[in-house]
């Protein structure tokens, strides 16, 4: 049983999200926990704080015993559906054999998440019924004795052990030729190598903390192997995904193999594969190691003033002048991409910066943002480009390209600028700048005289 003392310097509730994370840390650290799944209760109003705690550690938790509780905004209830993987028990105190108020909404709330929800009726304010709910949720995660469930309990136990800093019981798991993998792509361990590698960090309290949140096992036709992967949690790393072999030995099992891998979200892609390719450079001796990590720069803006009437028109004179502008204010003899749709008034706004600069224009159709943006993420660090597009495009480009900001552009606005800064790891910054031609800015400031 663990009861939190609220800090001094905060409430103790989901909006501390620091210490929540402290104290599931510790938790595991400090106790072997049946099944890796923790049992939460929640009294009266603490059910807001418990939805969530279930909102964003729900992966921690088997079970949530809801005591009592009082009615909550929609706010929360709308976060409801993120518990599907917890079963939820309603104890209301002083009601009869059906819930009513606040615990009949909440019940029906549940069940129409999908969440896997029941009510009990408590008479009055009672810990037996509370613990003996508890105690049954956390007897549905106690494993048969079958080769699946034995399977389980070894990597259960293992990753129990370095939570707990068990160095014996942690390496006791592993066959005597076994493989470790981790996450540089130099680790590949032998068992001995490994061991001399974390020794360390088996001298602390807690070696570290991998938690367990799915598993899926395989066996062979003997039965004497089984394949599996699962996904961890770790609070250094985040999700990882560890996978690997068993090998039965005398009645026992214990892992021939262990890969432990990051798994990287697709639109997270480009940016990864941008920076461990940089460094792969740099270990190659190919670049210098600040270099690897120059940001790429991506200037984007609309195509200039265009002549009214035709399906594909050409620029106005002022639009030419526009673009012989644009060429000047940008440092066109360093682009390394030039892009443009296939229309005239695009391929002519970037002519200019293509001719000082000595690269051909390439075409991506305009309808076709995503296609331009994997063009653009593909440059090598520090590498710049230029971007022409439409005012129904470039607000599509940036938001592909990672940015929060919604753009819009009017029918009139030819002088937006757009530049976006990515960093070796792919995430987008911008910067909204002005250009004109200096005929036009000289315009402007006779008529204001």
């Amino acid at each position: 049983l663990l009861a939190p003392v609220a800090p001094a310097s905060g409430r103790f509730d989901a909006t501390n999200v620091s210490t929540l994370t402290r104290v599931l840390s510790s938790l595991r650290a400090r106790s072997a926990i049946q099944g890796n799944k923790i049992h939460l209760a929640s009294v009266g109003d603490g059910f807001e704080s418990a939805v969530e705690v279930m909102a964003r550690f729900g992966f921690e938790f088997a079970s949530l015993t809801v005591v009592n509780p009082t009615e909550a905004p929609e706010k929360v209830l709308r976060k409801l559906p993120r518990m599907t993987s917890t079963s939820v028990s309603i104890l209301s105190e002083g009601e009869g054999d059906a819930p009513t108020g606040f615990s009949k909404q909440l019940l029906t709330r549940l069940e129409a998440a999908g969440v896997q929800a029941k009510w009990l009726q408590m008479p009055s304010f009672d810990t037996d019924i509370i613990w003996k709910n508890i105690s049954k949720e956390a007897k549905k995660l106690i494993r048969p004795k079958t080769p699946e469930g034995d399977a389980h309990d070894l990597l259960d136990r293992w990753h129990t052990a370095a939570a707990k800093a068990d160095e014996d019981g942690y390496f006791g798991a592993f066959t005597e030729d076994a493989v470790f993998m981790g996450t540089d792509a130099t680790e590949r361990w032998d068992l001995t190598s490994f061991r001399t590698w974390a020794a360390p960090y088996f001298k602390r309290e807690s070696a570290w903390v991998l938690v367990p949140t799915q598993r899926h096992l395989a066996f062979s036709g003997s039965g004497d192997l089984a394949w599996f992967d699962e996904v961890v949690w770790s609070a250094s790393y985040g999700q990882c995904r560890g996978s690997g072999v068993l090998e039965k030995i005398d009645g026992n099992w214990k892992i021939a193999h262990y890969n432990l891998a990051l798994p990287v979200p697709n639109d997270l892609m480009n940016g990864i594969v941008h920076g461990i390719r940089s460094w792969q450079e740099v270990l190659e001796g190919g670049r210098p190691a600040k270099a690897a990590f120059e940001p790429r720069t991506i200037y984007i803006v609309r195509h200039a003033e265009k002549i009214i009437g035709d399906s594909d028109p050409e620029l106005t004179p002022a639009g030419q002048q526009r673009a012989k502008a644009l060429a000047k204010l940008l440092p066109s003899r360093e682009l390394d991409l030039i892009l443009a749709t296939e229309f005239k008034r695009t391929r002519a706004t970037v002519a200019p910066a293509a001719e000082i600069s000595g690269k051909n224009i390439e075409i991506v159709p305009a309808g076709d943002t995503a296609a331009l943006v994997d063009r653009v993420t593909r440059l090598d660090p520090g590498q710049t480009a230029l971007v022409a597009g439409h005012s129904n495009t470039i607000g599509q480009i940036l938001t592909a390209l990672g940015l929060e900001e919604k753009v819009t552009i009017t029918e009139q606005q030819h002088d937006d600028l757009f530049v976006v800064t990515l960093n070796h790891a792919g995430t987008a910054s911008l910067q909204r700048l002005q250009h004109r031609p200096s005929t036009q800015r000289a315009a402007e400031s006779a008529g204001k005289k």
